[in-house]
């Protein structure tokens, strides 16, 4: 691989994202925790804002959950803010509030793996250690014509290390962020433009016009479905009463109460038989959401709360709503 022209290239031709103008750890560190399965266009507004709010770990780590989970409200994934929360907490307790610069330290920080680790190691302190992401996996199976299904972690930690061979042979904070911006700019998913790539002389893939069938990836299986009556439960005071998940998906966030059910009836039935009674006013419209790996789809209904509500529902009154940290799966609801 020709390094020094992958660096001319970048040094040239990146964009100037606020996250990519400093070598500031911790702000390297937010800035790869929020684009963790996320677009750059949907972090760079969370980002300002967040730094502007958080402007080091100290400050951050003073906050509460639901609060940094209402500042990121819209980002989803929000275990990771979780995880950030106590890593910041850890980093003023064991590490004097300063972002640790040695590896083993940051890997051992709530919420960060071995790719986030080397983003920060490399970006931050021009350290050779390799951050393989989704971009670096489709350069490099490419460039090299790799043919192994990098969905399996076994094929990704072959490739990681042929990575870690080129960074040693790098400037490790330019060569990282190359990598990703290439993969997001030029050797991209679909349609790469690769007569403008600087690697393209020694592309594999180029050579034999079969850019689009790498990576290899195996088909992942199908998005499962659920079906919810969602209730809009009012009391005769107008207030609203909605619950916290305490689920491993958006634990931490609020929500409108909602049953897996094909029958409002059924769900009716089921909550007086734990003595709570309501009164459907009208049936509002299906409102649908997909996540990663699952679909929702929820039939909303506006109740009247009649009896005392269960013990985990909370109540809030309707100016509150815009409050309090809520998934957008739910915020669709209006």
């Amino acid at each position: 691989m020709d390094i020094k022209r992958l660096e001319a290239w970048y040094d040239e031709n990146h964009r100037k994202l606020l996250f990519r103008e400093t070598t500031n750890p911790y702000n390297i560190w937010v800035s790869e925790i929020m684009l963790q399965q996320t677009q750059v266009e949907t972090v760079l507004p969370f980002f300002e804002r967040f730094i502007k709010k958080y402007p080091d770990i100290k400050t951050l780590s003073k906050t509460d959950e639901e609060t940094l989970k209402k500042d990121v409200e819209g980002l989803g994934y929000y275990r990771r803010f979780k995880y950030m929360l106590k890593a910041a907490k850890m980093i003023v307790e064991s590490f004097n509030s300063v972002f640790p610069n040695a590896y083993k330290d940051v890997l051992s920080l709530p919420g960060i793996g071995h790719y986030t680790a080397g983003a920060i190691m490399s970006i931050a302190y021009n350290k050779p250690y390799s951050a393989l992401d989704g971009n670096v996996i489709r350069v490099l199976s490419r460039y090299l014509n790799i043919a192994d299904d990098m969905r399996t972690e076994k094929n990704r930690k072959t490739l990681d290390q042929i990575n870690q061979s080129y960074i040693e042979k790098a400037t490790p904070y330019k060569y990282t962020q190359a990598m990703m911006e290439l993969g997001a700019t030029i050797c991209r998913p679909k349609n790469p433009k690769c007569e403008i790539c600087p690697l393209k002389e020694h592309c594999q893939a180029y050579e034999l016009g079969i850019q689009d069938e790498r990576p290899v990836l195996s088909k992942l299986n199908d998005k499962k479905e659920f079906n919810y009556m969602t209730l809009k439960i009012y009391d005769q005071n107008g207030y609203i009463y909605l619950r916290k998940r305490t689920e491993s998906l958006l634990e931490g966030m609020y929500e409108y109460p909602q049953f897996e059910s094909e029958s409002i009836y059924d769900v009716l039935n089921h909550l007086e038989q734990e003595g709570v009674v309501l009164d459907v006013i009208h049936e509002e419209k299906t409102v649908k959401h997909i996540f990663t790996h699952q679909i929702w789809m929820m039939r909303v209904y506006e109740t009247r709360l009649i009896t005392k509500p269960k013990t985990e529902w909370i109540k809030l009154s309707t100016n509150e709503l815009n409050q309090i940290p809520m998934a957008i799966a739910h915020r669709k609801i209006k």
